[in-house]
């Protein structure tokens, strides 16, 4: 990775000097250097059915652990970290880490937990693997559970009937 050396020094035999292929090479001043760091990346990339294991993996541990929690609803009039705090104690979850997994709606209720050291809170669309395991205890709210699995809370009586009958047709 140096500049120049593209011809031979001298010709091969009859000079009774060693033979040379490049003022450039290693051995040369201002030449090469041998085996020398050389950038590269590093990062491996992982499938998405692999990630989403690990992800179904990581929650399904915190479940059998009893470490998984779902809340009705954070009902929060104003923003007040206190409430939260008295929230946390009521559900036995003071003195841990606690990853709050919210709908992204409650306002009031993000900026009550969000002051908390112990809280890590996320949407329910960035929720991640390495969040759920370096957290103690997952809390979702139902909403936030709803919407993480795939389930409409809008859908009417007669919309779930409709996709019913459908379903048993095909």
């Amino acid at each position: 990775e140096v500049r120049g050396g593209g011809a031979k020094p001298w010709r091969q035999k009859g000079t009774g000097r060693a033979r040379q292929g490049s003022r450039r090479a290693p051995q040369w001043t201002g030449g090469g250097v041998v085996f020398g760091p050389t950038p590269r990346d590093h990062s491996l990339r992982v499938n998405k059915k692999e990630k989403a294991q690990a992800l179904r993996s990581a929650l399904t541990d915190r479940r059998a652990g009893g470490n998984l929690v779902v809340v009705d609803g954070l009902d929060f009039d104003a923003p007040k970290t206190a409430r939260a705090v008295e929230l946390l104690d009521t559900l036995g979850l003071a003195d841990r880490k606690l990853l709050f997994v919210v709908d992204g709606l409650e306002e009031a209720a993000i900026k009550s937990f969000r002051n908390l050291p112990a809280v890590h809170l996320i949407t329910f669309d960035q929720l991640n693997t390495y969040d759920v395991l370096a957290s103690d205890v997952v809390v979702f709210t139902r909403d936030s559970l709803d919407a993480f699995l795939g389930r409409s809370t809008t859908v009417s009586r007669d919309e779930e009937e409709l996709v019913l009958e459908e379903g048993e047709r095909s």
